[in-house]
């Protein structure tokens, strides 16, 4: 099956990594490279995430470079897309703000970690 990738304007990014619940927050920290999955929150142009106080994203990313990565693939198709958020993360403390993340895993996550957006970009895979 023949394929093509299209580049994604900065507007379609924000538009496609609104549409899904969950992203990936990447950065480096005491034990390298640390990807996790996380549920997120798209505003404007930044990137919010919930998590405890205790995590290793709220103790290695405050005032630090982190990637931010989601995607949507339809393995029928062989056809999907990824958006990837590069910025610098800084954790908030208290109650949570109109349009938090759901947040799916239990427990209180009383820090808001905000990624403030210094690049965005996005590639689409389509049949051709």
């Amino acid at each position: 099956m023949d394929q093509r990738v299209l580049d994604l304007s900065p507007d379609e990014c924000w538009e496609l990594a609104a549409s899904q619940p969950v992203g990936r927050l990447g950065w480096a920290g005491a034990h390298g490279i640390t990807m996790i999955p996380v549920n997120f929150a798209v505003t404007g142009d930044e990137v919010l995430v919930r998590t405890t106080a205790h995590s290793g994203a709220a103790r290695e990313c405050d005032d630090s470079a982190v990637a931010f990565e989601v995607d949507h693939v339809d393995a029928s198709t062989r056809s999907g897309w990824s958006v990837l958020v590069r910025g610098t993360a800084h954790l908030e403390y208290g109650a949570p703000q109109d349009a938090e993340p759901d947040v799916w895993a239990p427990g209180p996550r009383s820090v808001r970690l905000r990624i403030v957006v210094a690049d965005v970009t996005g590639r689409r895979i389509t049949p051709a």
